[in-house]
């Protein structure tokens, strides 16, 4: 399957194409996360700034994230059933700082933050596509 920037596609499709779980905001398969899906309404800031939620889990997945290093194809919530691939992006920035979430949780609103990701597009082109085969990610530029 191939991913173009700017086009929307189903959460399914994107299981089908990356594998992992269906509803997370960083689906993983095989120990890795696959992917970011993220909900503007709950990150406005998203793709660049993700909030993380003070849960165990969700906590987990950011810090896996982290750990794991490279890049992950990003898509964004439009509506419903919709979810626009933003191009390929990877962690530039993980903060626990107190200051730092107090905050952000004053600008989103938000009082269950526990850390904030940043994240960097990887690539100079604007308009990348993404080759998915067989749960490998080749990013054509």
């Amino acid at each position: 399957m191939l991913f173009e920037v700017g086009k929307t596609y189903t959460r399914y499709q994107i299981h089908s194409a990356l594998g992992g779980e269906l509803q997370t905001y960083l689906p993983q398969r095989a120990g890795k996360i696959v992917c970011g899906c993220f909900k503007p309404t709950l990150d406005s800031k998203a793709p660049d700034e993700v909030l993380v939620e003070d849960s165990p889990k969700v906590k987990q997945k950011a810090e896996m994230l982290c750990q794991q290093g490279g890049a992950i194809p990003v898509f964004l919530k439009l509506h419903r059933a919709r979810w626009k691939y933003m191009g390929m992006f990877r962690v530039k920035k993980h903060s626990v700082d107190p200051e730092e979430i107090r905050r952000k949780q004053q600008e989103s609103g938000r009082k269950n933050i526990a850390a904030v990701l940043y994240l960097e597009h990887t690539s100079s082109e604007v308009y990348s596509t993404v080759q998915i085969t067989k749960y490998r990610v080749i990013e054509l530029v």
